[in-house]
């Protein structure tokens, strides 16, 4: 059962819905949340040329950017802080100075879960690869959430029944979340049979965990993105759970262009673990 969770605060749209999600998960679980909120330097200000005496100006500017940064994060923690108590959750939150995935790597270690908007910048002009290096670098499963993501009831589940694929859904189940709800197996393989009976050992997992699981074998190959979005637009769903290798479609998926492709264009967030 998930005893806590870890947020990424920041104020981009995936980012807000990241904090519904994770408010919601602390509120049906019980569970205590940590917002923390990373003033990163590197981000904020990245090293750039200069021109001959440039670097004291430069240092001025950086040092007036990241004081912003600093204070709207203080702002932001202090408004989640205020949220939980009102709505009557175990949370706290700070603002960390250093690297963001650093941070978020050793704050993860006191936690379940970490739930974060893909569009997080932490100060940054453009999205950074955060949740690369998380997938790569963290042991806990990621939560990654869309700036709209649709309110489904269903979860989505791809599976090919490799080993890391078993641990995510055995650690989404294990987790409780979306305890009972409906689920949909997702397998795609060049074969039918292979497909039909690799769904079916998916199913039969949540099936005797209180979810109430169906199947749907793909045959084919190549970008499992769009099968995965359509399949998750089709049937109303709100979350899709996956791991993060597999065999060569999902980890081409997950490892490649296609985890681009899915994060950027996905309707839902995806729960992922490696």
């Amino acid at each position: 059962m998930l005893k806590s969770l870890l947020l990424a605060l920041e104020r981009t749209p995936g980012s807000i819905a990241a904090k519904a999600l994770a408010l919601e998960i602390a509120r049906s679980q019980r569970a205590r949340i940590e917002g923390i909120a990373v003033v990163d330097p590197e981000l904020i200000a990245p090293p750039e040329p200069t021109p001959i005496g440039g670097d004291v100006y430069k240092q001025r500017k950086d040092a007036v950017l990241i004081e912003r940064v600093r204070a709207a994060d203080v702002e932001l923690a202090q408004a989640f802080g205020a949220e939980c108590a009102a709505g009557g959750i175990n949370g706290k939150a700070s603002v960390v100075q250093g690297s963001a995935l650093a941070t978020l790597n050793a704050a993860s270690a006191a936690h379940d879960i970490v739930v974060m908007g893909g569009d997080a910048t932490f100060g940054a002009e453009s999205v950074t690869p955060l949740v690369g290096g998380l997938l790569r670098d963290n042991p806990r499963p990621l939560i990654v959430t869309p700036q709209a993501p649709l309110a489904g009831l269903k979860t989505l589940v791809a599976y090919d029944g490799s080993i890391p694929t078993l641990r995510a859904l055995q650690l989404f189940c294990a987790l409780g979340l979306r305890a009972q709800s409906e689920a949909l197996v997702v397998c795609l393989n060049p074969n039918a049979k292979t497909a039909a009976a690799l769904a079916e050992t998916g199913a039969k997992f949540l099936n005797e965990r209180g979810y109430k699981a169906s199947t749907r074998p793909v045959i084919g190959e190549g970008d499992p993105a769009p099968v995965l979005i359509d399949a998750a637009q089709e049937v109303g769903a709100g979350l899709i759970v996956a791991g993060a290798y597999g065999h060569r479609g999902w980890r081409e998926w997950l490892l490649g262009s296609t985890t681009e492709h899915l994060l950027r264009t996905s309707p839902v967030p995806l729960f992922i673990h490696h």
